[in-house]
């Protein structure tokens, strides 16, 4: 778990939250999946800025630590940096920031009380989107 690359950590994350899902023949340890997502939240807690670029696509993440309500702040701050930079990547980067997936990120930042330069960086990658469709394959600029 101290080693694992964060995108494997996800992985078994998301069966975590599966569990209608998987097949009733399947042991369980509750404990242990206790353990995987404590090291999820507390590596994507101390990776800081970096923790979003960890992943392809860190909203898959933050659709699961969501689902999981085990998101930790650091991470919330490294997406909104990870936004920015998607928009201000342009066309390198299109289809990986999507409408949706700026209000799912701007409501959990307001519930954390989060702002300063990391709610500046949200805000600019809103207004990109919604403004320009930079950084989605469906914006008006397409």
């Amino acid at each position: 778990l101290e080693v694992a690359p964060l995108p494997e950590l996800l992985r078994a994350a998301r069966r975590c939250c599966q569990r209608e899902e998987a097949s009733a023949w399947l042991l369980r340890s509750e404990d242990l999946e206790e353990q995987l997502l404590l090291s999820l939240e507390r590596r994507l807690q101390d990776a800081g800025d970096a923790g979003a670029d960890a992943f392809a696509n860190p909203f898959e993440c933050l659709e699961v630590l969501a689902q999981l309500r085990r998101v930790p702040t650091a991470f919330l701050v490294s997406l909104c940096t990870w936004a920015r930079r998607a928009t201000l990547l342009g066309g390198g980067r299109r289809g990986t920031v999507t409408p949706v997936q700026l209000v799912l990120l701007d409501d959990a930042c307001e519930a954390r009380g989060i702002g300063g330069a990391a709610r500046e960086k949200l805000d600019l990658a809103i207004r990109s989107v919604v403004a320009f469709g930079v950084g989605w394959e469906d914006g008006p600029g397409a």
